[in-house]
């Protein structure tokens, strides 16, 4: 068995990480009554990402006091894909098809903080039609990112070595293919290709909904109108209702919520079908030019005989299709 590393100390991170400005510091917090990891900053935000020392710096005593740490946030300008094994160590033993994947990719490994996963970082690509989670042999998860993800780090082994082959086989045995959208297709019929990751990365472009998903509810806002808002936004991208039901309540602001709405499958599914009637009376059927303008948060949204309410702001455009690579 691989010889695990310790999280009390940070140490053995290569230098091709340490060297570039993509760490953040995060904390363990609480989300929809679970624990979990609060980055202090945005993975598709440069501007919070720190360098290496500086962010070792701040998180100094949360490291020693057991309550966060460092992490290296992924993106698709780097060369780097992280390999998450979640729950793969049980009773203090790796898992024998963990292990199997750790020796096919012989890169640098670290223990997840919770000493009961591995973090594992290679050189290489992810192919472009693969998903992003799937279910290993053991009782846990094989996750794979290439970019808009951090991957908590302390004190791994072992350098950073090319393995894009070795990836793409754990992609095609563990990980589902995401669908590919038509070369031309309407946008009331367009369901989003890629995962839920990519989709919360791509409406995080906008400031009013990155503030609201990831530190919950402003001073003076409507919660109702704001609840609405971020379930139109998902809505408008993926007209699907199950993704709405999926992202939506795991946004920061649910979890400050007054008298637990999420919890209500009645108000919950009143406010998603009417954000997709919502979005769906107003899909354009052409292209408009995209520009970007400090007044272009979104509005609120209603249901008005036009279907939007606005807050005397103008509507932000819509972000570009992504780009879907055929193989």
């Amino acid at each position: 068995m691989t010889d695990l590393p310790s999280t009390h100390i940070i140490a053995g991170i290569p230098a091709e990480l340490r060297e570039r400005k993509q760490w953040l510091v995060w904390h363990y917090g609480n989300r929809n009554g679970e624990r979990t990891k609060i980055p202090h900053g945005s993975t598709t935000d440069p501007a919070s990402w720190k360098v290496y020392e500086d962010a070792l710096y701040a998180a100094q005593f949360l490291i020693k006091g057991g309550k966060g740490g460092i992490g290296f946030v992924l993106t698709e300008d780097d060369p780097f894909v992280g390999v998450d094994l979640d729950k793969c160590i049980i009773d203090g033993e790796l898992h024998p098809a963990a292990q199997a994947i750790v020796d096919a990719l012989d890169s640098y490994t670290d223990l997840s903080p919770s000493r009961t996963g591995l973090h594992v970082i290679v050189r290489g690509s992810k192919p472009s039609r693969a998903g992003s989670r799937g279910r290993g042999e053991w009782d846990g998860s094989i996750e794979i990112y290439d970019r808009a993800r951090f991957f908590t780090m302390a004190a791994g082994t072992g350098d950073i070595a090319e393995r894009t082959a070795e990836i793409a086989e754990l992609a095609e045995r563990y990980l589902p293919e995401r669908a590919v959208a038509a070369d031309v297709i309407e946008r009331g019929d367009w369901d989003f290709p890629g995962t839920d990751e990519q989709l919360i990365a791509m409406l995080r472009d906008d400031p009013w909904f990155r503030l609201r998903f990831d530190q919950g509810f402003q001073p003076g806002d409507d919660q109702s109108s704001v609840d609405f808002g971020v379930a139109c936004q998902i809505a408008e991208l993926t007209g699907d209702p199950d993704r709405i039901r999926r992202i939506w309540p795991s946004a920061a602001m649910a979890a400050t919520r007054e008298k637990r709405k999420y919890d209500r499958e009645d108000w919950c599914e009143r406010t998603i079908q009417s954000a997709l009637a919502s979005v769906s009376s107003s899909w354009p059927k052409t292209n408009h030019d995209h520009h970007e303008s400090s007044s272009s948060s979104w509005c609120a949204y209603g249901t008005t005989t036009n279907h939007r309410v606005r807050t005397g702001k103008r509507r932000r455009p819509r972000p570009p299709m992504p780009e879907v690579r055929r193989p």
